[in-house]
C-alpha cells in the first residue's frame, strides 16, 4: 500500500477556501489555565499561531462570550483582522458557533470548529475533507481505524458540511449543545460520513500535542523554540522522534476529555459496523469497496489498513491473498496473515 499525503495546499489569509468558515471558539476562563491562548510562544501568544494555522483551512471567526474577562479577546481579534462574534451562553457552543457564521459568513457551505487547545492541526487534513464532502455530498471525514485506536490529536479535527451543522444546532440537547461533537457521534448514522485512509503511520506517535495544562505549554515552547515559530505536526513528531526529554514534559498528563475517554466501549463497536458495505477513499483517490461481509484488517500497530477479509481471504487493492503470508506496511510493524477455513 502506498501512502500519498501530497495534496498540494497553499493557502494564505488572503487566498483561503471562500466556503468554509472556522470559529475559533475561545474564553479566557479555563479550568486549568486562564488565559493560555495568550500565553508567550517564540514571542507571539498562542492564539496567533493557532489563528495563522486555521487561516489555511477557510475564514476565521473568534467566538467568544459576553463575559466581561473576553474583553481583552475582541480587542485582540480586532487588532489582527478577524471577525469577532460573543455569545451570552457559555455553554452553548453550537448557538456560538451557527450565531457567529450566520452573522460573517452565512455562505458557507463547510464550518469547523476551532479549538484553542489545538494547536497542531493539519490544514491539509482538514482541506483534503472538504474537497471530498464536495466530491461525495459528505457531511463529515473520518479514518478507517480500528475501534480503539486514533491518530494524534489535531489530525482528527476536520469541518463538517453546514447540513450537518443544521441537523447538530436543531437537535442537539443538554451536553450535547456544550460538545457539538458528542451529537454527531451519538447520530452517526443520520449523516454522510466519507470514510478515508488513515494518515501515514507517524501521525500515531504516543505523543499529547494538545494545550491543557502548563506541561503541555511548557512542551509546544520548547518545540517552537527549535525552529523560531510553531512547528507543523509533522516537524514536532520528528523533534519529538530525536530527543525523548521533550516527550517526557508532559507523558504523565493524561487527556479529560475526547475521543478515548467521552465513549464507551459500546459506542465504538456501533460506529465500526457502520463502515460496512461503505467505500473507502484512499490517498491516491481510488476508492474500495469493502462490501457488507467485509472485516477491514490492519498491522499490528494497528495503524496501516491492510486489507479486507472476505469468506477467509485477504484482499488487497490489486492481490488476492491465500494461505499463510507476512504482510508488509508502511510503519513495519506487519502483520502475519493466515488463511481461515
Amino acid at each position: 500500500m502506498i501512502w500519498m499525503v501530497e495534496e498540494k495546499v497553499n493557502m494564505t489569509k488572503r487566498g483561503r477556501p471562500p466556503n468554509v468558515a472556522v470559529v475559533l471558539t475561545t474564553r479566557m476562563g479555563s479550568e486549568r489555565q486562564f488565559g493560555k491562548v495568550f500565553a508567550d510562544v517564540v514571542g507571539k501568544p498562542l492564539i496567533y499561531w493557532i489563528t495563522q494555522r486555521l487561516d489555511e483551512i477557510g475564514k476565521v471567526i473568534i467566538g467568544t462570550t459576553t463575559d466581561p474577562q473576553n474583553d481583552v479577546l475582541e480587542q485582540w481579534g480586532k487588532d489582527n483582522g478577524y471577525p469577532v462574534y460573543r455569545h451570552p451562553d457559555e455553554s452553548d457552543v453550537v448557538a456560538r458557533v451557527m450565531a457567529a457564521v450566520e452573522q460573517y459568513h452565512p455562505t458557507a457551505q463547510f464550518i469547523m470548529r476551532g479549538l484553542n487547545d489545538c494547536p497542531f492541526i493539519v490544514p491539509e487534513f482538514a482541506n483534503r475533507a472538504v474537497s471530498l464532502m464536495k466530491q461525495y455530498s459528505g457531511d463529515s471525514m473520518y479514518w478507517v481505524l480500528p475501534p480503539f485506536q486514533e491518530a494524534l490529536y489535531g489530525a482528527t479535527e476536520f469541518p463538517r458540511s453546514r447540513h450537518a451543522w443544521d441537523i447538530i444546532a436543531a437537535n442537539a440537547q443538554g451536553d450535547e449543545r456544550e460538545h457539538p461533537d458528542i451529537y454527531f457521534h451519538r447520530n452517526r448514522d443520520k449523516f454522510n460520513v466519507i470514510y478515508h485512509e488513515p494518515p501515514p503511520a507517524r501521525y500515531f506517535r504516543p505523543y499529547r500535542l494538545e494545550v491543557d495544562w502548563k506541561e503541555d505549554l511548557e512542551l509546544v515552547c520548547k518545540l517552537s523554540e527549535v525552529y523560531g515559530r510553531l512547528p507543523t505536526m509533522e516537524e514536532a513528531i520528528a523533534t519529538l522522534d530525536r530527543d525523548d526529554t521533550l516527550y517526557k514534559i508532559n507523558r504523565m498528563r493524561i487527556e479529560k476529555t475526547g475521543m478515548s475517554v467521552s465513549y464507551l466501549q459500546h459506542d465504538r463497536q456501533r460506529w465500526w459496523t457502520l463502515i460496512r458495505g461503505k467505500s473507502i477513499v484512499m490517498w491516491d483517490d481510488t476508492t474500495w469497496d469493502f462490501g457488507e461481509d467485509g472485516e477491514p484488517i490492519f498491522c499490528k500497530a494497528k495503524a496501516c489498513l491492510l486489507g479486507v477479509v472476505r469468506k477467509g481471504k485477504l484482499y488487497q487493492k490489486d492481490v488476492v491473498i491465500e494461505g499463510d503470508a507476512f504482510i508488509k506496511c508502511p510503519c513495519g510493524a506487519g502483520r502475519r496473515w493466515q488463511e481461515k477455513a
